[in-house]
């Protein structure tokens, strides 16, 4: 810990680090931490100094929240999410059941293997999973803004959703086994943004930031191949990084080295903020190659013996001793296109 504070300290500038100081009088190292990363948060993007740390090697896409992900290689980066090149948007699908509560991984573990996909020409909203006849819909169909809306709780904040129709509904409550399971669409310009600054964990690390889809609190999740690498080295059986359904993968660097990245860039363009670390729960126990839970907990069984926030950290009050870290959540400052093989930089 003291080691990064001193990191941190020195790469601030004399007026900066008279501020941190100051701060440290009166404050745990924790607050004083938190001073440093609100110095950051009010650069703008052009005053940040980078370092490269990588590359770009996986992107991925999960247009159903809970469901398979798809690994592209380019992507552009929105205010509100990740878009792939054939226009489908990072988790702007979800499922809920009859009561309109969302169903995810959590619940419904088989999830992981129901495949989302558009057709070549855009027009087409395929579902594939296995012992299913494919579904084969019309896109514009299923997302037009005369559909009905439904609403939900998305944790802390309102949300809601265009229904996806019957054929939808019926194709996911006959995979599911479960009556009145409905697929609902985040339509933008239809369907309200959630609104970060109202969340009441989280809401103190966000300016003016919207969520538009269904992802929980961040816009983009980042990993790294060196942490699920040091990670598979203690376990029997090595984890997939699809397990962590993180949007970028970086590579070339050392392990947990995104603990410490206040601001990525990614190729000339792409600025992303880092807003907090990502808390890991039971999701991660499922196999996304069988849709079945590890009946030995693990990874994550593993990830809590050495991978929990020491408590003088900020973002400890909200994970505890119940959710170790892995990946940071991400907030798009400047937007633009990535690909896989672009250089990563960061602000540490």
């Amino acid at each position: 810990m003291a080691k990064i504070l001193r990191e941190t300290y020195e790469g601030l500038s004399k007026q900066q680090q008279v501020f941190v100081a100051g701060a440290s009088v009166l404050a745990t190292a924790g607050v004083a931490c938190g001073a440093a990363w609100w110095w950051y948060r009010k650069k703008t993007p052009s005053e940040l100094v980078f370092k490269p740390v990588g590359k770009l090697s996986t992107i991925f896409i999960h247009p159903i929240k809970s469901c398979r992900g798809q690994e592209v290689t380019m992507a552009e980066c929105t205010p509100t999410g990740l878009r792939g090149d054939n226009g489908l948007f990072d988790r702007n699908f979800i499922i809920l059941d009859e009561n309109d509560n969302k169903v995810t991984l959590r619940m419904e573990p088989t999830l992981a293997l129901v495949l989302p996909s558009l057709s070549e020409d855009g027009k087409r909203f395929i579902l594939e999973a296995p012992g299913m006849d494919t579904l084969d819909v019309s896109f514009a169909e299923i997302t037009s803004s005369t559909n009905p809306i439904l609403k939900f709780r998305m944790w802390r904040l309102d949300s809601s959703g265009l229904y996806c129709g019957q054929r939808c509904e019926a194709w996911i409550s006959t995979y599911l086994g479960k009556q009145g399971s409905r697929l609902a669409y985040f339509k933008q310009g239809v369907i309200a943004d959630r609104i970060l600054q109202q969340d009441t964990r989280w809401g103190h690390r966000f300016t003016d930031e919207k969520l538009g889809g269904y992802t929980e609190l961040s816009q983009y999740n980042v990993a790294t191949e060196a942490s699920l690498e040091d990670l598979n080295t203690r376990l029997e059986k090595p984890a997939s990084m699809r397990s962590f359904r993180p949007n970028l993968v970086v590579s070339g660097t050392g392990a947990f080295d995104e603990d410490n990245w206040k601001y990525l860039k990614i190729g000339d363009t792409v600025v992303l903020r880092r807003s907090h670390t990502c808390g890991r729960c039971i999701l991660v126990t499922v196999d996304p190659e069988t849709g079945v839970k590890n009946s030995d907990n693990e990874p994550l069984k593993t990830l809590k013996e050495y991978r929990l926030l020491d408590k003088s950290l900020p973002d400890s009050k909200v994970w505890g001793k119940t959710y170790p870290v892995f990946g940071s959540n991400l907030q798009c400052e400047v937007t633009g296109q990535v690909r896989v093989g672009d250089i990563v930089y960061a602000v540490m």
